[in-house]
């Protein structure tokens, strides 16, 4: 025999009690994550993160008005209590990134973002890193890629150079010296380009057709 019990609609996780004869009794407890999470963003919260769960409250974390709280949400719904822990810190763009490097004393900066967080390759005190910066500016790892040459110019630099030669939609697919690769279309026609530490085109091949770009001419 089964017995189901229903303490809301905020469920949150699922146990079964065996008893001797056979039957079963499975509950239900708590507010599901994402209930809660719901209910905080609804009152203007963001970043809110599970902390604790218990047997009629869910307790959870979030930011308003750029302070973190931690909050009790009653498994009716309700805010039992709620307490400041921090200050809550917003995302960067990639030009602020690009000011805390130079801030550090990063030269020659070239930033992308990639996975969520901004990549730069940069100059430090004449060595040549990579660096990783998180969304909300903190210095995650470097590494090194050897020695910063002065006569050695940027992806950044190289692009630019490239497209006063007619080179459109360029990305580069190799960032480290002592040369760099990457993927451009001239005209219709997308080639791969090996360049030197100065811009030097050393080796150009064909690797498909570039599609044209989309405007308000062809968008129909």
């Amino acid at each position: 025999m089964r017995f189901i019990v229903l303490l809301s609609a905020m469920m949150l996780s699922i146990f079964t009690i065996s008893l001797p004869a056979q039957a079963q009794v499975t509950i239900e407890l708590g507010g599901s994550n994402s209930e809660v999470k719901r209910i905080l963003i609804s009152q203007g919260y963001s970043d809110v993160s599970i902390i604790k769960r218990s047997f009629t409250a869910t307790t959870a974390e979030g930011c308003l008005s750029g302070v973190r709280y931690r909050v009790k949400i009653q498994i009716t719904g309700q805010t039992k209590w709620r307490q400041e822990v921090g200050r809550c810190r917003s995302e960067i763009t990639i030009e602020t990134a690009r000011k805390l490097l130079r801030d550090q004393g990063y030269s020659r900066i070239d930033l992308e973002t990639r996975r969520g967080a901004f990549v730069a390759i940069a100059c430090l005190n004449d060595a040549r890193l990579r660096v990783s910066v998180d969304r909300v500016g903190d210095i995650r790892r470097e590494r090194n890629l050897g020695s910063c040459r002065s006569n050695a110019l940027s992806p950044t630099d190289i692009k630019a150079e490239l497209k006063k030669q007619g080179y459109t939609r360029i990305k580069f697919t190799d960032r480290q010296l002592p040369r760099y690769v990457a993927e451009a279309c001239l005209g219709l026609q997308q080639v791969e380009l090996v360049l030197s530490r100065d811009g030097e085109i050393r080796r150009e091949q064909n690797i498909g057709r570039c599609e044209r770009a989309i405007n308000s001419g062809n968008l129909a």
